[in-house]
């Protein structure tokens, strides 16, 4: 399969750049609770088309629960 590495961004494309930082922006800092099972079937998809061996995948309520003191 040939890869192709883009080097450039078209006028449009550039024009969209402040709309779709935004929008992963507001993804990024939400706090919403997410469909867990949803979740976890797209990684296992993701996985299973890239011939990467299936992880563990561990949900946690917050990432102040991983803190270690």
């Amino acid at each position: 399969m040939l890869k192709r590495i883009i080097t450039e961004l078209s006028d449009e494309q550039e024009a969209m750049l402040p709309i779709y930082r935004d929008k992963w922006r507001s993804i990024q800092i939400s706090t919403e609770s997410i469909e867990q099972e949803k979740v976890a079937a797209i990684i296992k998809a993701a996985y299973a088309v890239s011939n990467y061996p299936e992880p563990e995948i561990l949900f946690y309520s917050s990432p102040m629960t991983l803190k270690k003191y």
